[in-house]
């Protein structure tokens, strides 16, 4: 889940807040990337950051990625 609005982090778009020089969305992707378990990830990202989350994963050599998609207006839509 990479569509959250950051409210309580303090920022506009917690996936893509910075943490020790990486977006946050790409340390859980390679941790996922590395996860012998996983055999395929699917992003949720924000209406508008589709394209930001794929190129992310290309860029973090994601091969487990199989979609991105649009979340919901909540988390339970």
């Amino acid at each position: 889940m990479a569509a959250g609005a950051g409210e309580r982090l303090g920022c506009a778009d917690k996936a893509f807040a910075e943490v020790r020089g990486r977006p946050l969305l790409a340390w859980s992707l390679l941790a996922f990337q590395r996860c012998a378990d996983v055999g395929t990830i699917v992003v949720v990202a924000r209406h508008g950051r589709l394209d930001a989350a794929r190129a992310l994963a290309g860029a973090a050599s994601v091969t487990k990625l199989h979609r991105v998609v649009e979340g919901g207006a909540t988390r339970q839509t």
